[in-house]
């Protein structure tokens, strides 16, 4: 494949979650150019996805985990400039307003007559090697032929609208549930009308105290088996939540760290309600049209949820705070394991009356 001039590359390397929300600009893409060859460059997390979603002809897959710590990611931006320096492409997209310098380097090291991004947000430049010359957000924005700013004030289905008008002429009309007549398959795994529970998140400061999920099992009166579901990083929260649901005598299965991500999509699409921290499974649900309760805090509020008005959004539960939009870069001084206050603090009564309101409404 090196060798060979590509006639569209796609460059999109980011969370699963951020990838879902991504699906209807990137089936856009597709449409748009379906005279064409793409090549998409993605996260390995997502390559089968990519694959039964026939976003691409030839696909690409990264290990993004490759570029966490400072010395991995420098090794890893030298090994992937050597690697893409002999691709050649008629046209790249990075479909990603976030961009990352690790996206970005992999786009710019191919050789092609133009490169296309977004720019105006520059949260995932925060880096301290972005500090070094020509590896700012700035210097790297520049050596694009094309930039389309968007605000980054804008939720992300609205940036992605957006940026399908630019590239393609046409704005997505964010028909959801996108992907409910997609997966029509069943995972062995799946178990009908589940309340699921995805506890973990990617940072632990930004998952809900165990002893709030605690309360809030609790006291769940639903008559309905649990699932809980999440990656192999959120085994320890996933083991305290079913030892929780456990010792209220619910019948539950953890399969946190268990199942591919078509497995859990599949899961989601039978299940009554979702509830975690705002993380790919919420945004399956919203994709699938399930009912999701996502508990959110503060640091990228509104970029992917509250959700913009379309059917099946997450409802939210939320303490709202000054700080608010802080990319994260929390004033407050916590230990390394502990959540951050605009997480912390959302009561366990909000979600529980979020969950109540869905469950009659299914009853209903």
């Amino acid at each position: 494949m090196d060798s060979t001039t590509h006639d569209v590359v796609i460059v999109r390397l980011d969370a699963v979650g951020d990838f879902i929300l991504s699906i209807p600009l990137l089936q856009a893409i597709r449409k748009h150019f379906r005279a064409q060859k793409i090549t998409m460059i993605v996260s390995s997390a997502v390559a089968d996805l990519v694959k039964q979603l026939d976003l691409a002809d030839n696909i690409d897959a990264v290990d993004i985990a490759n570029y966490h710590g400072p010395y991995s990611l420098v090794w890893q931006l030298i090994k992937d400039k050597f690697r893409f320096r002999r691709w050649r492409a008629n046209k790249v997209i990075v479909a990603a307003h976030a961009r990352t310098l690790f996206a970005d380097n992999i786009a710019l090291s191919i050789r092609s007559p133009l490169h296309v991004a977004m720019s105006g947000n520059a949260d995932n430049y925060q880096h301290r090697i972005n500090r070094l010359p020509g590896l700012s957000y700035e210097a790297v924005s520049r050596r694009y032929q094309t930039l389309f700013f968007v605000d980054r004030g804008h939720h992300s289905l609205v940036v992605n609208s957006e940026f399908s008008k630019y590239l393609t002429g046409v704005k997505l009309n964010l028909k959801y549930p996108f992907l409910r007549e997609i997966f029509l398959g069943e995972s062995e795994k799946s178990i009908k009308n589940a309340v699921v529970i995805a506890p973990g998140a990617g940072d632990i400061r930004r998952v809900w105290p165990v002893a709030k999920w605690d309360e809030l099992l609790g006291h769940a009166q639903c008559n309905v088996p649990f699932i809980i579901v999440g990656s192999s990083a959120d085994k320890e929260v996933g083991d305290h939540v079913m030892q929780a649901l456990k010792r209220t005598g619910k019948v539950a299965y953890n399969l946190v760290g268990t199942t591919s991500l078509i497995d859990l999509i599949r899961i989601i699409k039978n299940a009554t309600v979702v509830i975690g921290n705002e993380s790919a499974p919420i945004h399956i649900a919203a994709g699938l049209g399930v009912p999701s309760i996502s508990i959110t805090g503060g640091g990228h509020f509104g970029a992917f949820v509250p959700y913009p008005p379309v059917e099946s959004a997450p409802l939210v539960a939320y303490k709202s705070m000054a700080c608010f939009n802080c990319n994260w870069m929390c004033r407050y001084n916590l230990a390394s394991n502990e959540s951050y206050p605009c997480v912390s603090q959302i009561e366990v009564a909000d979600v529980a009356n979020l969950v109540t309101s869905i469950l009659e409404n299914s009853q209903g």
